[in-house]
C-alpha cells in the first residue's frame, strides 16, 4: 500500500490548507468529527489527521468531501480562487452528459455528445432519456448545483437528492413527475421542489429527428433542508 503524498503541487492547496477548509466546512454542517467520519466512511483518527494537515490520499480527501456535500476539487483550489468572489462559466467549461440510459449502444465508437446533432440523434433512437451539463460552482460556501438538461424520452426511473430542486424551462415543453403527481411545464415557467421526493421528468410530446429538444436549468440548494410542520 502506497504511503500518502505530502507533495504539494503549485497551484494546488497545501494539506494545511486543506484541513482547515475541512473544518470549515463541517462547522457550517454542524457536524462532529464522528458523524462526518462516519458519512465518508473513514476513521475518526483518519479525519483527525486531515484537519490537522498530515498528507492523506487524495480519495481519502474526495470521500469527506462528499459526505461534507462539497464539490471535491473546491478543497485543493489555491486561495486567490477559493477566496475570489465571483466565478466566470465559459462555453467549453463544461461539457455535457449523458443521463437516464434506456439501452445499449452498438459499437466501439464513443459518440461525440458535445455536438448537438449527435445527442439529437442519440436521443431519437432511443439510447438515452436525457443529456445535462452540470455546471460546476466552486464559490467558498457556495451550496448551489447548476445545471442545463436536455430531455428525449421516458425515463421511468425516479431520482432522490438531497435539498431544494428549482427547474425552469427555457424551451418547449417538460412533464415532471413528483411523488404520484405530474406536472406540465412550458416554456417560461417554473417549478421549486424538495429533492428527497422521488421524481423525474420527460418531454410532454415526442421528440422528432432534428427537432430542439425540451429544455431547462435545474438549480439544487444542496444544503437546504426540510423542516416538517
Amino acid at each position: 500500500m502506497s504511503a500518502p503524498s505530502s507533495i504539494e503541487s503549485p497551484g494546488r492547496a497545501s494539506p494545511k490548507t486543506i484541513g482547515d477548509r475541512i473544518q470549515h466546512y463541517r462547522h457550517i454542517r454542524n457536524l462532529t468529527r464522528e458523524e462526518t467520519a462516519a458519512r465518508a466512511g473513514i476513521s475518526r483518527t483518519t479525519l483527525l489527521r486531515l484537519e490537522r494537515g498530515l498528507p492523506a490520499h487524495e480519495s481519502t480527501i474526495r470521500k469527506v468531501a462528499k459526505a461534507l456535500q462539497v464539490y471535491p476539487p473546491h478543497l485543493f483550489l489555491p486561495d486567490e480562487e477559493w477566496n475570489r468572489p465571483y466565478q466566470v462559466h465559459r462555453a467549453d467549461d463544461n461539457p455535457w452528459y449523458p443521463t437516464a440510459k434506456l439501452k445499449e449502444r452498438p459499437g466501439q465508437i464513443e459518440p461525440d455528445i458535445q455536438s448537438a446533432d449527435e445527442r439529437n440523434r442519440l436521443g431519437h433512437l432511443g439510447y438515452f432519456g436525457a443529456f445535462v451539463r452540470p455546471i460546476t460552482i466552486v464559490l467558498r460556501d457556495a451550496d448551489l448545483g447548476v445545471g442545463v438538461a436536455e430531455f428525449y424520452a421516458n425515463y421511468h426511473k425516479l431520482m432522490r437528492h438531497p435539498g431544494l430542486e428549482f427547474l425552469y424551462i427555457t424551451h418547449g415543453e417538460v412533464v415532471v413527475t413528483i411523488g404520484e403527481e405530474e406536472v406540465l411545464l412550458k416554456q417560461g415557467e417554473a417549478i421549486t421542489f424538495w429533492g428527497e421526493v422521488p421524481h423525474n421528468y420527460r418531454p410532454a410530446h415526442p421528440v422528432a429527428r432534428g427537432e430542439a429538444p425540451p429544455t431547462c436549468l435545474m438549480v439544487v440548494l444542496e444544503g437546504a433542508t426540510r423542516t416538517e410542520m
